[in-house]
């Protein structure tokens, strides 16, 4: 009885036909959207610019532009000048308490390394497929419900698990897409599907 290899198998049935070719693409299309999620706290962290007003109303000098009474936004009377609204204006992250912006990305980057460390062998253990499709659901639900986030705490847990979707979407989708073809072109489908590598086959 002769024993075939994958790469014999891949022989047989075509390297890179239609329905691979279609697999990849899919698989591209959500590393595309998930570059979005990293970009995202550029977006909703945006810095605000706010005057600053005594809160005492013993100060009758002009408010401060963007600066805060001994750098901190709780002695302030704070009016925001910006029509941008973002969770840096929301709960007053501004001076000294500016840094929890840039704490919830870090939180957020938490999540994919351990998404990437303790739940990538998740998909060995369940199968592939079931393993993307519920990464992709948490990553749409955990995600979309920061946007509807109370307070900073629960927005920095929604993100946190959210990054551990995201990393669960980005393994399982690479591994995925390198073993629906052969080997020669496993080093192609690993990067964004281009013209020259769609029409790369072995003849």
């Amino acid at each position: 009885m002769e024993y075939l290899s994958i790469d014999d198998i891949f022989n047989i049935i075509g390297q890179f036909g239609w329905n691979q070719r279609l697999y990849c693409i899919g698989f591209s299309v959500l590393q595309f959207f998930l570059a979005f999620h990293m970009l995202l706290n550029v977006f909703t962290g945006l810095d605000p610019t706010f005057k600053c007003f005594a809160r005492d109303g013993s100060s009758k000098n002009e408010p401060l532009i963007n600066q805060c009474i001994e750098d901190t936004p709780q002695k302030c009377s704070l009016t925001y000048t910006t029509e941008y609204k973002s969770f840096a204006s929301e709960w007053n992250l501004i001076c000294n308490e500016k840094y929890k912006v840039a704490l919830v990305q870090s939180i957020w980057m938490g999540g994919v390394m351990t998404g990437a460390l303790v739940l990538g062998g998740v998909a060995d253990v369940i199968g592939r497929l079931k393993t993307l499709m519920m990464a992709l659901l948490g990553t749409i639900a955990f995600e979309g419900f920061s946007a509807f986030a109370p307070t900073l705490v629960v927005m920095a847990m929604l993100r946190y698990l959210g990054g551990i979707c995201c990393a669960l979407v980005i393994l399982v989708s690479f591994v995925f897409s390198q073993e629906l073809v052969a080997t020669f072109l496993r080093a192609h489908v690993g990067l964004p599907p281009r013209e020259e590598m769609m029409k790369q086959k072995r003849s």
